[in-house]
């Protein structure tokens, strides 16, 4: 759906042309979905353990099925580290190099999921679990994937200018 719109919205545009090259710009865009995949799939086991635990304790005592994870959970606490570094990273050399542009949009929204996510995710270890947090925490995972995909397909098709043959 999200590569439909953006080929439909492109069909009547010339591709964006920046003035610095940006090759290793998409490969860090890319970089950046696949380590946000990771970052799901470990989410994914923090929550199959968070459930078998809660059945083994009888739902009680939530505000310590967290402390009985294991290292699961702090690999998902590491790895959400790496996603704000590298996200972050790559919000600041879009804003440096497509001021203006959609990409800056997608990039500024980027930011502001990534808050929203890094906010429930400290609300979800902090406060025993609560539901509402887990539902904005996957809820904006996917906001995330789909907003990092989408300026990939972006930065994707942005040309650079080349001076020699103009």
């Amino acid at each position: 759906l999200i590569y439909t719109y953006n080929y439909a919205v492109s069909l009547g545009q010339k591709p964006a042309v920046v003035m610095a090259k940006i090759g290793w710009l998409k490969l860090l865009v890319l970089s950046s979905i696949v380590v946000s995949v990771l970052q799901i799939v470990l989410g994914t086991e923090v929550r199959e353990a968070v459930d078998a635990i809660s059945k083994r304790l009888n739902f009680a005592g939530r505000e310590t099925w967290l402390a009985e994870i294991g290292k699961v959970f702090s690999y998902h606490r590491d790895m959400a580290i790496l996603v704000l570094v590298l996200n972050l990273w790559i919000y600041r050399e879009v804003k440096d190099k497509f001021s203006g542009k959609q990409a800056l949009l997608i990039g500024n929204s980027l930011v502001i999921v990534l808050l929203i996510q890094i906010g429930s995710g400290l609300i979800l270890s902090n406060f025993a679990l609560p539901p509402y947090a887990q539902a904005l925490h996957i809820l904006f995972s996917t906001v995330l994937f789909s907003l990092q995909y989408y300026l990939y397909l972006l930065v994707y098709r942005t040309s650079t200018y080349d001076q020699e043959h103009n």
